[in-house]
């Protein structure tokens, strides 16, 4: 079932992309498929067209687009050489278009009064905290209120704000792709924070790990801390594939693949079975539930959950033993 389509596709900017990738290098790319697989495949010259298609402000121009394009890791670096202020390229296009529309627009949490800005707005009121910070001094590791304005500055005066750099676990969203419409599937958060012994990690590397057993069809982790609880300890449900079993052999090959792939603070304090995993009606797997469940709280927002009458199964384990890590020099 289709939920939207542009009503005017050649008139995006997307599409005005590709007509003039498509005349520039005597091309005949038709779709955005294609036009992505040309930047994969030609990734120096899409970026630095990119570049100039975008109308980038700069003091100095890239040497080229990016140092090395054959791998993520370790980070490339782009368009090297190049030298610009990007909160100048932020505001540029607003200001120089449309300075009196809105640009931005805020709300206080849970609050109902909202604070509109526009680009001319904006501008001044960046300028004057940049006057500000810049005499007063900026420190870091404060909460920031005004942050909108804030991060204009901080990014114009060359500093960076940071949400994910190496050795620092961090959110992330699961998302896969269609092979016959090649359209794309956000499945939302991908993990949950799980934290035994004071040992923090996302539920996501576990189920990479689960997820390469031929046996496994599904798998959802948890942490289980209850009042009497001291730490807290993780509990893995696994979901067998037709035909498959769930017992010692394979609960032992999953407990080791974990250690040996992430580490022995990973490995569960309970590997269990179960017939079925919660998902929300949207498709995304409900840990906060099953953690409600096997920590004898009450489950939130149960008509969200597609497959609810699963979570009968999980209330026998709100009993297990609990397992806490021995610290040790």
């Amino acid at each position: 079932m289709k939920t939207w389509a542009h009503p005017s596709p050649q008139l995006t900017k997307l599409d005005a992309f590709r007509r003039h990738v498509n005349l520039k290098y005597d091309l005949a790319l038709v779709n955005y498929e294609q036009l992505h697989m040309w930047s994969v495949d030609e990734t120096e010259l899409f970026y630095r067209e990119i570049w100039d298609f975008c109308g980038v402000v700069y003091s100095a121009p890239p040497s080229r687009a990016v140092s090395d394009g054959s791998s993520m890791w370790p980070r490339p670096e782009w368009y090297p050489g190049a030298r610009l202020n990007f909160t100048e390229n932020l505001l540029a296009v607003g200001l120089a278009t449309h300075p009196d529309k809105i640009a931005v627009s805020a709300c206080r949490e849970a609050g109902t009064q909202w604070n509109h800005l526009t680009w001319k707005q904006l501008e001044c009121e960046v300028a004057r905290r940049h006057d500000k910070l810049s005499r007063g001094g900026a420190d870091s590791a404060r909460l920031c209120q005004h942050w909108r304005h804030l991060l204009f500055h901080i990014a114009g005066d060359g500093g960076q704000w940071d949400c994910r750099f190496p050795n620092v676990w961090c959110h992330g969203d699961f998302i896969s792709r269609n092979a016959k419409t090649k359209g794309y599937l956000i499945h939302g958060r991908s993990d949950g924070v799980l934290n035994p012994g004071g040992v923090r990690f996302g539920t996501a590397e576990i189920y990479d790990v689960v997820s390469r057993f031929a046996e496994v069809d599904d798998s959802i982790a948890v942490g289980q801390r209850r009042p009497q609880d001291q730490e807290e300890q993780v509990l893995l449900f696994v979901k067998t594939r037709k035909g498959a079993t769930f017992d010692e052999a394979l609960e032992s090959k999953i407990r080791y693949a974990i250690k040996t792939l992430l580490s022995p603070r990973h490995v569960p304090a309970h590997i269990l079975h179960v017939r079925d995993i919660p998902y929300t009606m949207s498709g995304k797997k409900v840990e906060k539930a099953v953690r409600s469940v096997v920590t004898r709280e009450r489950v939130q927002n149960v008509g969200a959950i597609s497959n609810a009458e699963c979570l009968k199964e999980y209330e026998k384990y709100a009993g297990l033993p609990a397992t806490t890590w021995v610290a040790k020099l």
